[in-house]
């Protein structure tokens, strides 16, 4: 008894070739559209007092694969953990916290769909 496969169409060929290329794309363009979402929570949780710190809110997608969220104003990180007269209001980790599983999910679903 014997056994042989024949390939009539080799659909998957042309997109592992391409893979690495769109991968990134598609990887890129789903973290910035999750990191709006980010920074329009952020900005909403953020404490006002003239709006230059909510102002400063960024997600910017830097090198492959990597991005940088946070606010840049100087005393941010004084807001975010507190110092020794003033409480923690946090704003960037509780942004994290609640989009760190669709960030994930969106880079999944952005490799997969490179080998639809």
């Amino acid at each position: 008894m014997s056994f042989g496969i024949h390939i009539v169409e080799d659909t998957f060929s042309p997109k592992l070739a391409n893979a690495p290329q769109r991968i990134l794309q598609l990887v890129t363009e789903a973290m910035k559209r999750v990191g709006v979402d980010m920074v329009g929570y952020a900005r909403a949780l953020c404490p006002v007092r003239t709006g230059y710190l909510r102002s400063t809110i960024e997600f910017r997608v830097t090198v492959q694969l990597e991005a940088d969220f946070g606010a840049y104003a100087y005393y941010s990180m004084y807001v975010e953990y507190g110092t020794f007269r003033m409480e923690a209001r946090a704003f960037i980790r509780p942004t994290l916290d609640a989009y760190w599983t669709e960030l994930q999910t969106a880079i999944l679903q952005a490799v997969l769909e490179v080998f639809k």
